[in-house]
């Protein structure tokens, strides 16, 4: 009879045991899925952050050119370093109104924006 009880007592360990590595794999593999995605996640906002800040200096420029000859109209593109550039495109709408289009990328992701500037207020208002 005490037999028996030591295998019941025995299965009950390895039972334990094999749940327990179960339980603590399947964890150990969600962290790392959730860690991958974070990386992942925070790598997207860094480039979409930087394409965003490119692309300002893209409007500046763009709004320099107008300041500088309020008919200004056409494409011009700046490099920011050896590689990353920012390109901008100026219309005319009419009347007082501009629009400025830029465009920056850093790696995969890409930053597109319509401005649209009010060249009769001082300083010139900017809207998108």
């Amino acid at each position: 009879m005490q037999s028996i009880n030591k295998n019941k007592k025995a299965s009950v360990a390895l039972t334990t045991v094999i749940a327990l590595i179960a339980i603590l794999s399947f964890g150990a593999i969600s962290l790392l899925l959730v860690t991958v995605d974070a990386s992942r996640v925070n790598k997207d906002l860094e480039d979409y952050s930087i394409s965003y800040l490119k692309s300002l200096t893209c409007l500046e420029e763009g709004i320099l050119k107008i300041r500088n000859d309020n008919n200004y109209t056409g494409a011009f593109t700046i490099s920011l370093d050896t590689e990353d550039q920012c390109t901008g495109d100026i219309s005319n709408l009419g009347g007082n109104n501009r629009q400025i289009i830029v465009t920056a990328n850093n790696e995969e992701t890409n930053f597109y924006r319509e401005y649209i500037i009010d060249i009769s207020t001082t300083p010139f208002t900017v809207s998108f």
